[in-house]
């Protein structure tokens, strides 16, 4: 039985495109200081349209979340 939330994002991801970030912060001391870096990268990211088989397929055989 597939949960609702998973099923709807496969629908929703299939043939669209939009942006994944990831973000870093590093924390460190130096001379007594804590001293942090933060930095992020985004990507665009196109999802093939999908037919409802191969949802299927992913939703069962892979871990999603």
């Amino acid at each position: 039985l597939h949960s609702f939330p998973t099923r709807r994002s496969s629908d929703l991801a299939s043939g669209s495109t939009h942006e994944v970030f990831t973000g870093v912060t590093l924390v460190y001391g130096n001379c007594g200081k804590v001293l942090t870096h933060t930095f992020y990268e985004g990507t665009r990211v196109t999802f093939y349209p999908m037919t409802d088989e191969e949802i299927k397929y992913i939703i069962d055989t892979i871990n999603l979340f």
